[in-house]
Order: structure tokens, then sequence, then C-alpha cells
């Protein structure tokens, strides 16, 4: 009879095991896309309202200049 030796005890890593074999398997992979796509909307829309009231206040400091002459 053949005794097993110490590297047949080991368990195969080849066969198979957490490793998909279809790539882009990840299940977080939709809910990360989503976040990021929400992350960058509402930056944009921070930096659009930031500008628009930039706008506003300097329009409003050329009128009270105007005034003032």
């Amino acid at each position: 009879m053949k005794n097993p030796t110490p590297v047949d005890q080991l368990p195969s890593f080849r066969a198979g095991g957490t490793v998909s074999s279809r790539p882009g398997s990840n299940k977080w992979l939709p809910y990360i896309i989503v976040g990021g796509i929400l992350i960058v909307a509402i930056g944009i829309s921070i930096t659009v309202n930031r500008k628009i009231q930039r706008d506003r206040m300097n329009l409003k400091m050329k009128e009270n200049e105007g005034e003032k002459t």
C-alpha cells in the first residue's frame, strides 16, 4: 500500500474554491457602480449650485456699486 506524502494531503486549489470562472461576477459590482454614479451626480449638483450662488452674489454687488455712484 502506498503511503500518502504530505504534499498529497494538502488541499487542491485548482479544482475550485471561492474564485469564480466568470470575470466580473462580483455581487457588489452593481452597488459600487450605482453608488459611484450617485456620488458624481451629487458632486456636480453641488458645484452647479455654488456657481449659481456666486454669480448671484456678484450681480448683487455690482448692483449695489451702481446705486452708490
